[in-house]
């Protein structure tokens, strides 16, 4: 059994001080055959900790009902950790954010009366508290004073992000999450990234934390400086471009961070993997690639290569970090108006009769130093690792060095032999679950978050043929209207990642006939939000579907209205392998230009010593993937726009050109392929699979 403690200078597990180098791994975005191999080129790459958080939202989706198998098998991946000698910082949330459906609470909270999440609500408390206590039994003993790798957890999580909604209240429920140590049997240090209760260690999060450092220690004196979160690159969104980071932008701010007093680094994500299903939040693209230094596939990458070389030179002599003393610091270019950090500057750590030299350049022009007994050129916004001993000064990392060995990969399209069926989802639904509505309302009590799609069903009766304007007053997410069994058109274009109410209200143009006319509109959702901030409520105020009456002309209409929950083929399951004679499959048709289809074909099998394999959806552009009765998620084939980056001091980089989808292959694990393979596409417009090929991931 290890002790776990820490000082102003770094954690203890043994009373040996340790420097923490820590990627996150989430176990739900990789397949279990997936663990091992990752788990391995992490520890190659020099991370000596795997960070990862706890998804309330899959292990118990339907209240009462835990799943700790297959991908959310968590004490198997914890137990891999440990076999790698890996220790794991195990941040339980529950709320987690991580671009995940509800920001990792289930979504059957939102039907608890009277609840409302992340504040000092009974309710919430009641529910957060039980679903902790299943969680520790299932993973309490990994902690590592009971002999496995768990060193720290986290409660809550970014508190700070809506802190100043919920006041007094809040700062009591953070507080109640602290005093939950001891309920709970948390005998490791409890941490909290970006908002903190008494008693537990305050960390930071961002793209470049190293400027936060001075300012940190002085509010938390007793507290080692840990960076829960270095984002190496971003998240996507569908209709926006792809994220990508530097690595050297990376290392040099890394290497900032510990000249500047941090003890530890996690990066998030050092593999991101793919948010399979429909576990993605609100517009997240199905990857979560995050240009991270493991790719979504596992593989190693320059980055991870790169990052690899300055962890194995700070872990070798981390006894000059975590020695208690400050290093002497030779200034330079001192800081800029404002700034805390020198724009260049040498960092001297002494221990014994040797020194650790970090020469840094935050200028945007090239320096040139004398660090130790050594003339360097720093390029701009750089930084150099040296090693001193006597008059003998060396470099041992350089942010800006060149790879020994360029790391590319391709993707190879397979010639396979697809011979599709197609199955045309009905608009008549009598076999279906229904209710009657006095008025839309929102249809997540109805569809209990199992489903994206709802139907939304009435009449509308005109003495005359005629056109008018058809106002919906808030549609959350996406609404295709049909009129008579014709569909008149889709809206919007377009998403946001954080709503407006421009965006909720869509208005169309409809021909109506004398008489009676049936209107249908299909609601389909793109995962719930993460965040309050993402509606500007509480997150327990989410709503999916149509809500409100409709006006016709500006007038509005009451009617009376059918809701109609999922679709036809997922009540058939005709994503199974074998849907038998349930489902009434044809062949594609050459003329065909219906929307709302399901497409089946059939592969043989793909040899599993190949790095990977994706599908690129063709001309494809809405719906959803599965393979052999599998999930695989979401896609939607929407041309990027230009966006404001993320990032501060211009970090990210667009990685995917504007009129490119932000996703263009989508993660068919190998796992799950058989000898014989079963895929099934539904999708929402009149688009069909024909372009569609299934690609080999290749090292160029």
């Amino acid at each position: 059994m290890a002790t776990v403690s820490y000082n102003s200078n770094a954690i203890f597990i043994d009373n040996k001080s340790e420097i923490i180098i820590s990627g996150a791994v989430y176990y739900p975005r990789a397949t279990p055959a997936m663990w091992p191999a990752i788990l391995r080129e992490s520890k190659n790459a020099g991370l000596n900790t795997i960070e990862t958080y706890v998804f309330w939202n899959l292990h118990e989706h339907q209240r009462g009902h835990y799943d700790f198998t297959g991908r959310l098998d968590l004490p198997h991946f914890l137990d891999l950790c440990h076999q790698q000698k890996l220790h794991v910082i195990l941040r339980i949330g529950p709320y987690i954010c991580a671009e995940t459906n509800f920001g990792g609470l289930p979504p059957w909270l939102l039907d608890v009366k009277g609840l409302v999440a992340r504040t000092n609500n009974e309710p919430f408390k009641h529910h957060m508290l039980e679903w902790c206590k299943v969680l520790m039994a299932k993973v309490g003993d990994y902690q590592a004073t009971r002999g496995g790798p768990i060193i720290l957890a986290q409660l809550e999580n970014e508190y700070n992000n809506v802190a100043a909604r919920y006041g007094q209240e809040g700062q009591a429920y953070v507080q109640w999450c602290a005093s939950l140590a001891p309920i709970l049997g948390l005998t490791v240090p409890m941490i909290m990234c970006e908002g903190q209760a008494q008693g537990v260690i305050s960390t930071l999060n961002g793209f470049i934390v190293a400027k936060s450092v001075a300012r940190h220690r002085q509010h938390h004196p007793n507290q080692p400086v840990l960076w829960t979160e270095n984002w190496p690159g971003w998240y996507d969104t569908f209709g926006y471009r792809h994220h990508t980071r530097d690595r050297r932008e990376i290392a040099y701010n890394v290497m900032r961070f510990f000249a500047a007093g941090g003890t530890g680094v996690n990066y998030y994500m050092w593999f991101g993997g793919t948010n399979f299903a429909r576990e993605a939040m609100y517009l997240q693209t199905t990857s979560y690639d995050f240009d991270a230094p493991l790719d979504e596939y596992g593989l190693p990458t320059g980055k991870s290569r790169h990052l690899g070389r300055l962890h194995q030179a700070i872990l070798a002599n981390k006894a000059f970090l975590v020695s208690g003393r400050d290093p002497k610091i030779n200034v330079l270019v001192p800081p800029m108006e404002g700034q805390t950090l020198p724009q260049l500057a040498v960092y001297n750590f002494k221990h014994g009769n040797e020194s650790l030299l970090f020469a840094i350049n935050s200028q945007k022009i090239a320096a040139d130093v004398t660090a130790g007994h050594k003339a360097l050129h720093l390029e701009p916004q750089s930084a150099q690792l040296l090693k001193q001993a006597g008059d003998r000064t060396r470099v041992i990392f350089s942010s800006h060095e060149k790879p020994t060995r360029l790391i590319s990969r391709n993707w190879k399209p397979l010639d396979l032999d697809l011979d599709w069926r197609e199955f045309a989802e009905p608009l008549v639904r009598p076999k279906l679950p229904g209710v009657t509505l006095d008025c839309p309302v929102s249809m997540l009590p109805h569809t209990r978050d199992l489903t994206d799609y709802a139907f939304y069903n009435t009449e509308l009766t005109s003495a005359v043929a005629r056109t008018v304007t058809l106002t919906l007053p808030m549609v959350r997410d996406f609404s295709t209207v049909f009129l008579n069994a014709v569909r008149i058109g889709s809206q919007p274009a377009r998403l946001l990642e954080n709503n407006s109410g421009e965006q909720w209200k869509h208005t169309y143009r409809i021909p109506l006939r004398k008489g009676r006319n049936t209107l249908q509109i299909l609601v389909s959702a793109l995962g719930l939000i993460k965040g309050d901030w993402m509606i500007d409520a509480p997150m327990t105020e989410e709503k999916k579907g149509l809500i409100g009456h409709i006006s016709i002309d500006g007038k509005p209409v009451r009617l009376a209205w059918q809701l109609s929950v999922g679709l036809m083929g997922e009540y058939l399951r005709c994503f199974q392998e074998f849907p038998g004679q349930l489902v009434p499959w044809c062949r594609l048709s050459p003329r065909t230009a219906a929307p709302l289809r399901w497409f089946r074909t059939t592969f043989g099998s793909l040899s599993a010593d190949a790095l990977g394999y994706a599908i690129h959806p063709g001309s494809l552009c809405k719906g959803m993937f599965y393979l052999n009765g599998h999930h695989l998620g979401r896609y939607w084939q929407l041309p990027a726009l230009e966006q404001k980056e993320a990032g501060d001091e211009n970090v990210l980089i667009p990685g995917s050109p504007v009129g490119e989808p932000a996703q263009c292959y989508y993660h068919l694990p190998k796992e799950l392929l058989q000898k014989v393979n079963t895929l099934v596409v539904f999708e929402e417009t009149t688009a069909t699979p024909r372009g569609l090929h299934v690609h080999e991931r290749t090292t160029a």
